[in-house]
């Protein structure tokens, strides 16, 4: 194309509607969309930066940022459409303010289709099931059968209401500065209003979406015995104002543009991991720790993670220099799930299943993330076994 194509972005929580608004625009004849879904890291903070030893300025970040995005937008294809985008979920407030502080700084002429999901209780419902069993989307219209009652965890879910109010208030911040199209869940896809309206704003005709992404979770009421408890807790938790999101933004992005950014750090980690070079991935996360400030958050949690990974994974990382990191950490995060995760895994390494299986107690008590509760039960089995 001899003209630069209109930019879009679909972005929300995950489990609110992103995946059938991107169902809805891939099946347009004059769109050309990223057939793998785009993650907030590292394009929106490093782009490909990401492949280098950066340490540019902002112009530089900025185009390793815009050229990223064309990249994985057109599937590393020529783009011969006029309309040209992607999609994210996210998984926390903190991603939700990297993509923001990316959209803002780098990406400021793309269109935007926010995608938002008012029953937190069913969100956090379907949620739990995809993470545990591994199916995220069904072709069709047929509900699956509910299965068993039983009770979600209810200072999980608080958690859970406490990061997604976070991350909407980021994302309301993206009016003042990019054009926004809103999808609501409950509105334009469970009651089949239809998404018609995110195409006008790209300057395309409507296009019927002839197939639906089926629903994964039957209502919630016929298989959550505790619906009444997590109703109240999401009416009881607040929902921060915009000061205190442009505040929250602000501080992020002081984070970002520190001298070595944890992101940085983070990121070489993450690439050591899959690289297998475990015992440098662990002391690069550790390094990227001390650099984390502010209250415990998302890129907290990934980075204990991989530490958790690279202490399972090579041995020559002993229990004590692992008891000596627990040790530096633990003002810093005791009380949060993914840390009691940690030290159980430290206790599996030393057989002292009590202790292991109180920390695992712990964790769950602390409110963990649907992932970190599945991983939770594989660690209690390992312990048990």
């Amino acid at each position: 194309m001899s003209e630069d194509p209109q930019k879009f972005l679909i972005v929300g929580p995950w489990r609110s509607g992103t995946k059938y608004t991107w169902n809805a625009l891939q099946m347009h004849g004059d769109v050309t969309i990223a057939e793998q879904e785009v993650t907030p890291w590292p394009l929106f903070t490093l782009g490909l930066g990401v492949f280098t030893d950066f340490h540019g300025g902002f112009d530089m970040r900025r185009a390793f940022v815009r050229g990223a995005f064309d990249l994985l937008c057109a599937n590393a294809q020529p783009v011969k459409t006029p309309v040209l985008g992607g999609k994210t979920a996210l998984r926390d407030d903190h991603e939700a303010r990297d993509v923001v502080v990316g959209l803002q700084q780098y990406l400021e002429d793309l269109s935007l289709i926010i995608v938002q999901r008012n029953d937190l209780v069913a969100r956090f419902a379907s949620v739990l099931l995809a993470t545990g069993t591994g199916r995220w989307h069904v072709e069709g219209t047929d509900v699956p059968a509910a299965g068993s009652r039983q009770s979600l965890p209810a200072t999980a879910f608080r958690r859970f209401v406490e990061e997604t109010r976070a991350s909407e208030a980021a994302l309301s911040l993206l009016s003042q500065t990019h054009q926004v199209t809103c999808v609501d869940y409950e509105r334009d896809i469970r009651d089949g209003c239809g998404v018609d309206h995110v195409f006008a704003p790209l300057g395309l005709e409507p296009h019927n979406l002839p197939s639906q992404v089926g629903k994964t979770t039957a209502p919630i009421d016929e298989w959550v015995e505790n619906v009444p408890e997590l109703r109240r807790i999401e009416a009881e938790t607040p929902r921060p104002d915009r000061a205190r999101a442009e505040q929250d933004l602000a501080e992020h992005t002081q984070h970002l543009y520190a001298a070595e950014p944890y992101y940085l750090l983070l990121g070489r980690a993450r690439y050591l991991q899959r690289a297998k070079r475990f015992r440098e991935a662990f002391d690069q996360t550790l390094s990227a720790l001390r650099k984390l400030v502010g209250p415990v958050n998302g890129a907290h949690c990934r980075a204990l993670r991989i530490m958790k990974w690279a202490f399972r994974q090579e041995h020559d990382i002993s229990s004590e220099q692992m008891a000596a990191a627990l040790d530096e950490l633990r003002s810093s995060f005791d009380g949060r799930a993914e840390f009691y995760e940690l030290e159980a895994e430290h206790a599996l390494r030393e057989n002292d299943v009590e202790r292991g299986l109180l920390m695992v107690r712990r964790a769950r008590e602390a409110g963990p993330d649907c992932e970190t509760l599945h991983r939770l039960d594989a660690l209690e089995r390992r312990l048990q076994g």
